[in-house]
């Protein structure tokens, strides 16, 4: 089975994580600087790879308009986290930017709820072209309110349960800090268009090749078919033949496809894919 998520999709979806998955076995501890900055977050000018950082490259002072990345590390993915302290509702991790003592703003970042160490940039370097959600957020909503001189920026990763509250009243749970020295430049505008134009041009580019993809998968005789999930429930999609799960959530399929809505192992059939293009189905569960 062939499955591709399109770029609109991956671009739309939040971290969401719900009552709804197991507990699953998280990534644990990925280094030996992930034990030594359990809930903190770090910076460097340059990507800070999975289980191979290089703790003389941190920073903790930049300029706007030079690369900007971070990763924070948990001490458990979301998904131990949330069920070890009693949340019952769905939940999503956000990004809190707080800008001389004021937040500035949110964002929901896309974190997998085994995951516990997450990479991120504010602004890319040059030969950066990967998928960033937090990059147009950061240039469009938050640089610019920031006047040319020093500030003092804290970055707060939560998990949250959006209206809903935890076990003792509360909304959020806090995961990871960090804090960076940013100096903005006169010329602050100018850079910012310069780090936009460039987001353009990369987002230009992954939808033709995403376009070029779907119309591979359609000319194999392949489904593009999305799903509208409601509170924790998922959707599994099941090989008739086999009777196996061949996929979940938004993709391509073959027409024959049994389509489920699950919560833990409680799963109920709610349709098939046909042969008709760009069909969706909603996963509700009792």
């Amino acid at each position: 089975m062939i499955r591709l998520a399109t770029f609109a999709t991956l671009a739309t979806t939040g971290c969401m994580f719900g009552i709804g998955i197991p507990k699953p076995a998280d990534q644990g501890m990925t280094s030996q600087t992930h034990r030594t900055h359990v809930g903190q977050i770090v910076f460097a000018s340059s990507k800070i790879d999975f289980g191979h950082e290089d703790p003389a490259a941190f920073k903790a002072a930049f300029t706007l308009g030079e690369p900007i990345y971070g990763r924070m590390y948990m001490a458990h993915g979301m998904g131990h986290t949330m069920r070890d302290d009693g949340w019952k509702v769905p939940h999503a991790l956000y990004l809190h930017v707080v800008v001389d003592g004021q937040e500035l703003g949110a964002h929901v970042s896309k974190v997998e709820y085994n995951w516990t160490t997450y990479n991120f940039a504010l602004t890319r370097g040059d030969d950066d072209v990967e998928w960033g959600e937090e990059l147009g957020w950061f240039l469009h909503d938050l640089a610019p309110k920031l006047a040319p001189g020093d500030h003092q920026v804290q970055l707060v990763f939560a998990a949250e349960g959006g209206n809903a509250q935890g076990p003792t009243g509360q909304e959020k749970k806090e995961v990871a800090r960090g804090a960076v020295t940013l100096t903005v430049p006169a010329d602050r505008d100018a850079q910012i268009a310069r780090a936009i134009d460039k987001e353009h041009q990369l987002v230009a580019a992954r939808n033709a090749k995403a376009r070029r993809e779907e119309a591979k998968l359609r000319a194999a005789g392949l489904v593009g078919v999305a799903v509208t999930r409601v509170g924790a429930c998922e959707a599994r999609f099941v090989d008739p033949a086999t009777a196996s799960d061949i996929g979940w959530d938004a993709g391509y399929y073959k027409p024959g496809t049994v389509v489920k809505a699950c919560e833990n192992d409680r799963c109920h059939v709610i349709g098939q894919v046909t042969s008709e293009p760009d069909q969706t189905f909603t996963a509700e569960c009792d």
